[in-house]
């Protein structure tokens, strides 16, 4: 999915210059429109967040971690290496990539 600026569409669509057709009205064509919309940079806007271990170290049951992005809580099994966390949740539900490293020493 390529995303577009909708503020940079606008300012695009009303700095266009229309022709003027035989009455003297000025047209901006569909086909102008969609050529220069076509022309505006696609980016992807995502969101960066991490997961921070929450949970103290208290044997070996499942340790909760929360995303920075939208606080949601999963839990992970303690036995196995933090650094699977990020390749097993790669990415929050709120879309959140997972990006750096799991946060073993910041506590919420």
């Amino acid at each position: 999915m390529e995303l577009i600026s909708r503020d940079e569409a606008i300012v695009m669509l009303e700095d266009m210059e229309g022709r003027r057709d035989e009455d003297g009205c000025i047209r901006i064509y569909k086909c102008d429109a969609i050529d220069n919309l076509r022309s505006l940079p696609a980016t992807e806007e995502r969101r960066e967040g991490r997961w921070v271990r929450i949970t103290q170290d208290v044997g070996l049951k499942p340790h909760q971690y929360m995303c920075t992005e939208c606080h949601r809580i999963i839990e992970y099994d303690s036995s196995e290496s933090p650094s699977l966390l990020e390749i097993r949740y790669p990415y929050c539900h709120c879309g959140a990539k997972m990006e750096g490293k799991v946060n073993e020493t910041d506590r919420c």
